[in-house]
């Protein structure tokens, strides 16, 4: 067919009657439909029958039907659509009489009901109202810290975070591969053998929870100490020999000058909980299990780099004098005694790190490994459930141990008064804010000296700030701060024991908890913080006249970023010229005592020559 034939076949068809019947016109029947014309030059359609379109203007189009023209809605339709209509506007009136007064009460409940200043919970004091000034304003430092200030203390916050918890804890925790959930750098143990860096250059940072090696098979360490003899039993003052017996296990096979000690060994076993499978949560890298009725929190104990720590104290060593006695008492965290059977394969053996540890260290500074001698106390409250320390009876029975060790005399519990704190929340709730620790406090007890015992405080700097009691007064939120207060400081306790034997502790918080039972076994007592001290240990150790350096951290410290401060308190500051100031009050303490004693003697001579 050519082209001429196509043209003819399309010259004979009339547009217009082609879209005909696809008029919408309203002057006819709704059956009827006008004429459409097609400007095919234009593209367009325009009416060929009638220009006018205001028929159109009013039409519905949503009811249109093109094939079948407008549909009218039945009375069932119309019904449902008034119904629909009627529900929406009742349901935003609804919603309205219940956000209006919402929003007011939470306005007048900002604005007027006190407001909170310290959170329990956290245990911090809350954002204070800026200062106003041009110059923070201009830099929305002012507006910024209105804000802080207006979301940190609003009204009951701690009890407001607490609903929320419980809120929360409906939907429960979500579960991963064995029903445990990989939090931060949780991982389980591998084969691979743990591995030390000893190389300065090449350390690496020891994280805690990560590294996890797999645990090697415990060393039979239940007694600490073999039994003593008539001969090896005796010391002097001043760090003569004690004795060449070794330790059990490696903690001691480069030990020397001990002494040996048997009280660990007559005491019976208690329930080993590491063999007992328990439920429990993951919570920001610690675990929540529930223990004989109550929740405890553990914290896992990674492999670490002991680096900083064997470098320091070896350095240490042999920069002090052969006649100062160096002790290494590292202390487990909770997670050595409680950590459920199902989960040990995400934490490490505190007991297998520390002796490793003391083989690392060189001869003449004494390793003492406490885990076997908590471990035969685990029924007994020797680590708080909330809160990331052991207790002060924890740091007792390691007291008691580094005292034989020592050879200095040591002051039974039953010597000391006891109190408790009711209601106790530690820190743990602090890191979990898990409601279930919320709701099981637990009681604070501690043990408080019937002496009174003369306590002085320094700055970091050794600047004199005053004298004060050894237990310091607190509420029972900040009841671990009783024992020596902060640990932003430098602290001297005057002891009770006449042996020529002055103690200085290096420690971190855990070491807070040891001071208490040291009164009675030295004449003095130095307590350094290794987080905070800014003077040159070894000029302070020999300007103090330290007979035994006592290095008592937590575990994290002794493998975790703190150990790094060691090798720094050997080297900064050298030189310096140091004074005790404090020696000036305790001169005139003595003094007054004196002078008291004097007049009292006179007055009764005076009585006796009266009555005669």
């Amino acid at each position: 067919m050519d082209n001429n034939n196509n043209k003819d076949m399309f010259s004979d068809i009339n547009l217009d009657d082609l879209f005909s019947d696809f008029s919408p016109s309203s002057k006819k029947p709704k059956e009827e439909h006008g004429d459409f014309g097609f400007d095919a030059e234009n593209f367009s359609m325009s009416s060929a029958a009638d220009e006018d379109t205001s028929d159109y203007d009013d039409m519905d189009f949503g009811d249109f039907d093109l094939f079948g023209g407008a549909e009218e809605e039945s009375p069932e339709e119309k019904k449902e659509k008034h119904r629909r209509k009627l529900m929406e506007t009742r349901i935003s009136l609804l919603s309205m009489a219940i956000l209006i007064p919402v929003f007011c009460f939470f306005v007048i409940y900002m604005l007027f009901f006190p407001k909170s200043h310290v959170s329990q919970i956290e245990k911090r004091t809350l954002a204070k109202f800026p200062s106003f000034s041009f110059g923070s304003y201009f830099k929305a430092e002012f507006t910024t810290r209105i804000t802080e200030w207006f979301t940190d203390t609003i009204p009951n916050r701690d009890k407001l975070k607490n609903a929320g918890y419980s809120i929360k804890s409906t939907f429960g925790l979500p579960s991963s591969e064995d029903d445990i959930i990989f939090v931060n750098n949780a991982t389980k143990k591998t084969n691979e053998p743990p591995v030390n860096n000893t190389d300065k250059e090449e350390k690496a940072d020891a994280p805690v929870n990560v590294n996890v090696q797999e645990k090697e098979t415990p060393v039979d360490t239940t007694g600490i100490f073999e039994t003593a003899t008539a001969e090896t039993a005796n010391t002097s003052a001043g760090g003569k020999e004690y004795s060449d017996a070794k330790l059990k296990g490696s903690a001691g096979r480069r030990s020397k000058h001990i002494k040996i000690g048997t009280i660990a060994d007559t005491e019976a076993e208690q329930t080993d909980f590491t063999k007992q499978d328990n439920e429990f949560d993951w919570s920001d890298g610690l675990i929540i299990v529930n223990v004989d009725g109550h929740y405890r929190v553990l914290g896992l104990f990674g492999y670490g780099d002991s680096t900083d720590y064997v470098n320091g104290l070896n350095d240490l060593r042999k920069a002090l004098d052969s006649n100062i006695n160096i002790w290494s008492m590292p202390c487990p965290l909770a997670s050595e005694f409680y950590t459920p059977a199902n989960a040990m394969e995400y934490t490490y053996s505190h007991n297998d790190r520390f002796e490793e540890i003391a083989g690392e260290l060189d001869a003449g500074i004494t390793s003492i490994n406490v885990c076997p001698v908590l471990a035969k106390h685990t029924e007994e409250d020797i680590y708080l459930r909330t809160d990331h320390h052991w207790s002060q009876l924890g740091a007792y029975y390691a007291a008691r141990t580094f005292a034989e060790a020592a050879g200095v005399p040591f002051a039974d519990i039953d010597t000391f008064e006891k109190g408790v704190n009711e209601g106790y929340i530690g820190s743990y709730y602090g890191y979990t804010e898990d409601y279930r620790i919320l709701n099981d406090p637990e009681d604070f007890t501690y043990y408080k000296p019937k002496q009174t015992v003369d306590t002085y405080s320094y700055d970091r700097y050794f600047n004199y700030q005053y004298s004060d009691s050894l237990f310091i007064e607190t509420d029972t939120p900040n009841s671990y701060m009783m024992f020596i207060g902060g640990d932003d400081q430098i602290l001297k306790v005057k002891g009770t024991a006449n042996n020529g034997r002055k103690l200085m502790v290096i420690k971190d918080s855990y070491g807070n908890a040891e001071i208490p039972w040291y009164v009675a076994s030295f004449e003095e007592i130095w307590v350094v913080d290794l987080r905070y001290f800014e003077l040159n240990l070894i000029d302070f150790i020999n300007f103090t006249g330290t007979t035994d350096v006592l290095f008592s951290t937590c575990s994290y410290s002794v493998v975790g970023g703190n150990s790094e401060n060691i090798p720094y308190l050997l080297t900064q500051a050298k030189g310096q010229t140091l004074y005790d100031e404090a020696l000036e009050d305790e001169n005139s303490s003595t003094s007054v005592n004196t002078d008291t004693t004097a007049d009292t003697t006179e007055e009764n001579t005076d009585d006796s020559t009266d009555e005669e």
